[in-house]
């Protein structure tokens, strides 16, 4: 993979990492000049190409094995082409019902409830610490949007 294109960015190094996926099959990081990304090894081997690609054609080339797997655990289950027309909108609140849960977990608020210096204190932990909130201000007064 060293070499070769993950969407835009050109692969330098592959480090293999200890954790595991969700199934327990091997994850990676793709190292590049500016950035690193952890990923597992089987989603690496159908979205890493020989030349670069915009993130649109690397979106592709990541969903594609996804929703094959999907449809096969559809055809599998035998499911009415009514229950799958169920069932999607089903998966999809599930995905953002759990997303809604992990956001309160990480940001300790529901979703309409945060602020800017919400963001401000997780973009900018070192300004938070030690500190009394006289010392707590956001981006814009500090003059900078960084």
């Amino acid at each position: 993979m060293k070499g070769q294109y993950y969407g835009p960015n050109k692969i330098e190094n592959v480090v293999n990492l200890e954790d595991k996926t969700y199934f327990g099959k091997e994850r990676i990081r793709l190292e590049f000049k500016d950035k690193n990304i952890e990923l597992p090894l089987a989603m690496a081997e159908v979205a890493v190409s020989k030349e670069a690609k915009d993130l649109t054609g690397l979106v592709n080339l990541r969903i594609k094995p996804v929703v094959s797997r999907m449809l096969a655990i559809l055809a599998e289950a035998e499911l009415s082409i009514d229950e799958i027309n169920y069932i999607m909108p089903d998966i999809t609140e599930s995905v953002n019902i759990n997303i809604d849960k992990a956001n309160k977990i990480l940001w300790g608020k529901e979703k309409g409830e945060k602020t800017l210096l919400d963001v401000d204190k997780i973009l900018l932990p070192e300004k938070y610490e030690n500190c009394g909130i006289e010392c707590k201000g956001t981006a814009r007064n500090r003059g900078t949007s960084k």
